[in-house]
């Protein structure tokens, strides 16, 4: 019981941790590029099985992230993955300079 208590407590400090996090732009970006360029939505049928077990592997861990996001606000996945588009293509505009 008291571990259950535990886990509890954990899981309840970590969604803070989370929305913290997720409360910034710079946070929304970061989440934003850890799901779009891990490939969280790419499919994970190979013909190696290998291959389809490592890509399956990732995606589960991608989704996971990204269920724990929506728990916290469903709205939040998409402004994650918008905030780190906008930023890629504020990027790439720039052609990739520094604009410090």
């Amino acid at each position: 019981m008291e571990s259950d208590d535990l886990y509890k407590k954990q899981q309840k400090m970590f969604e803070q941790h989370y929305q913290n996090v997720l409360s910034t732009v710079s946070g929304r970006i970061i989440f934003g590029s850890i799901l779009l360029i891990g490939g969280v939505y790419e499919p994970v049928c190979y013909d190696e099985a290998h291959k389809m077990a490592y890509s399956a592997g990732k995606r589960d861990t991608l989704m996971m992230l990204r269920n724990t996001i929506a728990k916290i606000d469903p709205h939040l996945v998409a402004d994650c993955e918008a905030e780190f588009m906008e930023f890629d293509r504020m990027v790439k505009d720039s052609g990739g300079r520094d604009n410090e």
